[in-house]
């Protein structure tokens, strides 16, 4: 009988013991998934996507104006162009001018498929000695289907009606001109944050593109 309780009294503790290991093991991987996601999370609102590249394919001077000629290529999510323009701006330091609609950070966090980051159109380039007005038009190729579309159409309510902004989810809806001084043999990366604006990076022009002297 006092066999029979021993083992009974082993079974239990070795059951308590087994038990206790196995809830520690699933709450260990109940915080590794909580972790994964906080970093996903944080990844989310902090990257950035590159939206477009430009650069300088002529400079001269006219009639004691500078003037340069700009290659643009709006580029998809997967590098792809997009569409592709050439402009000329007078000037050697060029803005690039665009409408941005920056979501509230719970939808960019969790990922949502059309607002989980920022969103923009290009509109004009133009040059440091022209007024915007008078700057090029770019190729409006930013918009995503329809329910992008139906943001852009409510772009300027949503600038200027903060309720009708917070219902849709909009924490921002402006425009941003960055602008660069720019040089001849470098390709100028126009980035937007995910949660944020529109940013222009220099990087060397790829050899392939330089031009030898023959």
């Amino acid at each position: 009988m006092l066999r029979a309780l021993t083992s009974l009294a082993l079974l239990v503790l070795l059951g308590g013991a087994g038990y206790y290991a196995w809830e520690r093991f699933t709450e260990h991987e109940r915080l590794l998934a909580r972790l994964g996601e906080q970093r996903q999370v944080i990844e989310r609102l902090s990257g950035s996507s590159r939206v477009a590249q430009a650069m300088v394919a002529e400079r001269w001077s006219e009639d004691g104006r500078v003037l340069t000629r700009i290659r643009f290529v709006e580029v998809g999510e997967d590098g792809a162009p997009l569409s592709s323009k050439e402009v000329v701006v007078e000037g050697e330091t060029v803005y690039f001018d665009a409408l941005v609609l920056k979501f509230d950070h719970e939808y960019v966090g969790a990922g949502d498929s059309v607002k989980g980051k920022s969103i923009l159109l290009f509109r004009r380039v133009f040059g440091e000695h022209q007024k915007p007005v008078d700057g090029a038009k770019l190729d409006e190729a930013g918009i995503d289907g329809l329910a992008e579309s139906e943001l852009w159409e409510r772009f300027w309510e949503y600038a200027n009606d903060p309720n009708e902004a917070r219902k849709a989810g909009v924490r921002v809806a402006q425009g941003e001109a960055p602008y660069t001084r720019m040089e001849e043999g470098k390709i100028y990366n126009l980035t937007l944050d995910h949660a944020g604006g529109l940013n222009i990076s220099p990087s060397p022009l790829p050899a392939v593109l330089m031009q030898g002297d023959g």
